[in-house]
């Protein structure tokens, strides 16, 4: 933190996006590894606890040191995390027909979220603005886009590809960098 915290008060930008895989530093991987977890070493509490109060106590104290220089700061939400890998998704396709285009449903990445959700509401802070990375990947049955024909719109199954940032984060993207645009903002 303390080099992030010196390069924010030499360079002191408008705005600094967020992004991470918040759940595995809080409630560790999907697998039940526990190795992505932050916390203290000397902590004595419940691991995820600890974890929970780590993520916290360090985005609070990276925003105070934000507002202190006037620095917006936008907290990006996770995109869904996919069961399968395209990988895995092409093996299960039959023959020559591309595999399905949808993976998990809200519900499922709602639950996937929760814990991350209810930390994130307890961070109170005027230049704050959460941005909702995954308001682009679901279809209108509420089932996550995750391919069209052959181009998958995942690495894995938690990062995106090249065309799925275009696809399903494109207009989430462009209104975030139009608003510093308006706002004359770099």
């Amino acid at each position: 933190n303390s080099t992030v915290f010196e390069w924010i008060k030499k360079y002191q930008p408008k705005n600094v996006l967020l992004c991470a895989r918040w759940s595995v530093n809080i409630d560790g991987r999907p697998s039940g590894k526990t190795d992505t977890l932050i916390f203290s070493a000397n902590s004595n509490d419940d691991i995820y606890l600890a974890a929970r109060q780590e993520v916290l106590h360090g985005l609070q104290a990276f925003l105070g040191v934000c507002e202190q220089f006037n620095i917006h700061v936008y907290l990006m939400l996770e995109v869904p995390r996919q069961r399968k890998t395209p990988e895995q998704r092409v093996k299960d396709a039959s023959g020559f027909k591309p595999p399905g285009s949808t993976g998990i449903t809200l519900d499922q990445h709602l639950q996937d979220q929760n814990s991350v959700i209810r930390l994130f509401d307890l961070i109170e802070s005027s230049n704050l603005t959460t941005v909702d990375l995954a308001s682009g990947c679901f279809n209108e049955t509420n089932h996550s886009l995750v391919s069209k024909k052959w181009t998958s719109y995942y690495r894995d199954d938690d990062h995106l590809s090249a065309a799925g940032v275009e696809v399903l984060l494109g207009n989430t993207v462009e209104s975030l960098f139009s608003s510093f645009k308006e706002n004359n903002v770099q």
